[in-house]
């Protein structure tokens, strides 16, 4: 498994946990439209539009949704997340379909799907609905930002403090890249290589 891949696995579903959470922040949280990961941290100085932007507009455009290049940029890195259709619903209506997009040939950017990928958080809230993103410390080495939510109240004050919206504008786009990161947190490297061992056993026990 990929560190990338194997990072959002291991947020997003990493354990029963992780899951019952996910579902009692949208039961608390009825406007919640989107819980994602944070960035996987060596994707992190590449997170912009990087020549995606016209084409993202265009989408948005169709979805009445003003797009602001000089605006702060974020989103679900990866394309996957926690969602209620209810947040998806613009990009849904668009109807896209396979011809909509190029045939896969291991493009790495610069395509309607790497469009689209900018836009989830927009599409939530042009649904009028809110996101949150989700850490796990022991897979980050920059934990400076993570926020421990330990009940319920926790998560009002968190999604109280910290809702800052993309379509307000008011964040303005970072003044230069972050530092750029090739490495791998050790516990993310611990955990997929407990969650191979797991499955070799598994296997071998099947065979």
């Amino acid at each position: 498994m990929t560190p990338w891949r194997g990072y959002i696995y291991e947020t997003l579903l990493g354990s029963t946990a992780i899951v019952r959470s996910a579902f009692e922040a949208f039961a608390r949280l009825p406007r919640l439209g989107m819980l994602a990961p944070q960035h996987f941290e060596p994707t992190r100085r590449w997170l912009d539009w990087n020549g995606n932007f016209e084409t993202a507009r265009a989408f948005a455009t169709r979805m009445g949704i003003a797009l602001r290049p000089e605006a702060a940029l974020d989103f679900p890195s990866g394309s996957m997340f926690w969602a209620r259709s209810a947040a998806l619903r613009p990009v849904l209506d668009l109807n896209l379909s396979f011809k909509d997009f190029p045939r896969e040939s291991g493009q790495q950017d610069h395509t309607p799907a790497h469009a689209l990928e900018r836009l989830y958080f927009h599409v939530c809230e042009r649904a009028g609905y809110s996101w949150l993103k989700i850490a796990d410390p022991a897979l980050l080495f920059d934990i400076r930002a993570v926020i421990r939510i330990d009940n319920p109240q926790d998560l009002l004050r968190f999604q109280s403090k910290y809702g800052a919206t993309l379509h307000s504008g008011v964040i303005a786009t970072r003044s230069e890249a972050p530092p750029l990161m090739v490495r791998t947190s050790p516990g993310l490297l611990q955990r997929l290589a407990q969650r191979d061992l797991t499955q070799r056993q598994f296997e071998k026990f099947m065979a």
